[in-house]
């Protein structure tokens, strides 16, 4: 892949990114776990590596379900290419998170995984009060 061998430099300021190994993509994720990293530019780092080397970013779906969502700030058609098909556990996590604090943004990664469990949590989740609308906007008619 010509462009995954390239490095994105998307704030100013900011070092370049290679994101074409395991260990570039850990780095990155690295970055985003620590609370005191800016975070500004590493969606675009996310994004590029949504469209170019999903697979490296499997290894830490779990990982950004359950502790990095907020910091997570890629469009809903990357997080669908990043965190889609994510394990039943990720699935189980956000539906437990949305019964007790209802959020757009854990609603938009249950619809990004995509597989029957989410199907599944979001129509319980709707059942339950759970904003058809915002499910709607991500594509998921019931």
């Amino acid at each position: 892949m010509l462009f995954a061998a390239m490095p994105i430099k998307p704030v100013t300021g900011m070092a370049p990114l290679p994101l074409d190994s395991p260990d570039d993509v850990a780095a990155l994720m690295e970055l985003l776990q620590r609370p005191d990293s800016d975070t500004r530019g590493l969606g675009e780092h996310l994004a590029f590596l949504a469209g170019t080397r999903p697979e490296l970013f499997r290894p830490y779906q779990e990982a950004v379900i359950a502790n990095m969502l907020e910091r997570f700030d890629v469009s809903f058609a990357d997080q669908c290419l990043l965190l889609g098909g994510a394990p039943d556990q990720c699935v189980e996590h956000l539906a437990r998170r949305l019964r007790h604090h209802w959020s757009f943004g854990d609603a938009w990664a249950l619809a990004a995984i995509g597989s029957a469990a989410a199907l599944s949590a979001i129509a319980e989740d709707v059942r339950n009060g759970g904003d058809r609308e915002e499910y709607e906007f991500c594509g998921i008619w019931g």
